[in-house]
């Protein structure tokens, strides 16, 4: 089988993360595609900058000076070249020098991006550490479960709270019931005391019982009116 045309196949098939920057005009203009190589390259030197005293001895010795996020320049003042294969180089450089500092460290993540742009962020945040894949999902799981436990589980205090509107409310119909009581019996007690007073006046007039009843359903029923005939 052709070594080169198996190659090839493969390149042709590759996809790129982004395929719309592939056929967009603006990422084929030099201009653009040198800033954004210098920035990557400051992106990169940024993050073998925080690998800590073995990270910043390879950047006192390389020809650009570290700026931070800010487009490196040369350290001897002369301008920067323009040259996307120098850049790519460089940035190619210091990802490997970062490799090989993580590689003594144990560490498989990828480091916190700091390039500017959404994009990158989004990549850095979705590519997972494989070997915390299962800690994070039992954690996720746990903090579910706790979290749904804690729904249905009523607090201390709001128990105090439910105890003491209850507290109050058989207070307040109890008070009310009694007041009912109380007024029923005056009600009751006024009744008794119009029939005997009735009673007693028949009895000293010497009408009956009956008459007495029919008078105070007379005395209740309301009063019929004439028709008037014009």
């Amino acid at each position: 089988m052709d070594f080169d045309s198996s190659c090839s196949g493969i390149a042709a098939s590759t996809q790129i993360w982004d395929s719309d920057a592939d056929s967009d005009s603006v990422f084929r203009d030099p201009t653009h595609r040198l800033r954004r190589y210098k920035s990557t390259v400051a992106s990169s030197m940024f993050s073998l900058y925080r690998q800590g005293p073995e990270g910043i001895a390879i950047l006192r010795q390389d020809e650009l000076l570290f700026r931070g996020l800010e487009d490196p320049v040369m350290k001897d003042g002369t301008l920067t070249t323009d040259d996307i294969a120098f850049w790519k180089g460089k940035e190619q450089f210091f990802a490997n020098e970062w490799r090989r500092i993580e590689a003594k460290k144990g560490n498989t993540k990828l480091p916190q991006s700091t390039m500017i742009g959404a994009t990158a962020e989004k990549i850095h945040a979705w590519i997972p550490d494989p070997s915390l894949h299962d800690s994070i999902t039992n954690e996720r799981a746990t903090t579910r479960v706790e979290q749904q436990t804690a729904e249905y589980t009523p607090s201390p205090s709001l128990d105090r709270r439910t105890r003491k509107h209850e507290r109050k409310q058989a207070a307040a119909t109890r008070r009310i019931r009694s007041e009912h009581a109380a007024i029923r019996k005056k009600k009751t007690r006024a009744s008794n005391t119009s029939i005997r007073r009735s009673r007693t006046s028949a009895k000293a007039m010497g009408v009956s019982a009956y008459q007495v009843r029919r008078s105070r359903r007379l005395a209740q029923k309301p009063p019929e009116y004439p028709m008037l005939v014009c």
